[in-house]
Parts: C-alpha cells; sequence; structure tokens
C-alpha cells in the first residue's frame, strides 16, 4: 500500500495513495453540510469531492461552520469606553 503526504490544515498527515477528498472528510468524522474545503488554493465544490483523488504534496483546508448567532430582534448596542489616554478617538467610535 503506498502512502502520500498531504498538507491538511496547516499539518501534514498521511493518506493512502488515492483517498479522496470525501473519504477524507469521512475519516475525518466531519459533517459534510457544514464543510467548505479548500484544495490546493481552490475552493473545491461537494459534488467534486468523490473524483478527487488527494496526491503527495496537496494542500487541502477544511473550515467547519459552526451554528449559532444572534436570535431574532435589535442587535444589543455596547458604548466603547475610553480608557482617558485619547477621549477625541474614543468618541469619535459609533455604537453598535
Amino acid at each position: 500500500m503506498a502512502l502520500v503526504d498531504i498538507l491538511l490544515n496547516g499539518e501534514t498527515r498521511e493518506l493512502k495513495a488515492g483517498t479522496t477528498v470525501e473519504e477524507l472528510v469521512r475519516e475525518l468524522g466531519l459533517v459534510p453540510d457544514r464543510l467548505a474545503i479548500e484544495y490546493n488554493l481552490r475552493i473545491l465544490k461537494k459534488k467534486h469531492w468523490a473524483a478527487t483523488a488527494l496526491s503527495q504534496g496537496d494542500r487541502v483546508e477544511i473550515v467547519h461552520f459552526v451554528g449559532g448567532g444572534v436570535g431574532p430582534g435589535p442587535r444589543p448596542r455596547r458604548r466603547l469606553h475610553s480608557t482617558g489616554a485619547n477621549k477625541r478617538e474614543a468618541s469619535s467610535h459609533a455604537q453598535y
């Protein structure tokens, strides 16, 4: 069985030669619906995962999206406070 080294999220990982992106996702135990994958500096569409075999030196970045955020309704507003060092700069910041 031949092995190849790829760069996965900045770290070297050894895989069986010919492993597809889809197989890698499954091996990592990730939920495919919540992923974005960059393959050799290009976004790889999900429909191409099964047909994309990984080779020596390939670079793969996987981003896993996590749910959450602010619920419905107005966004809470925070006021920026000055440390006293530069009151004019602090007062020029808008509230959000």
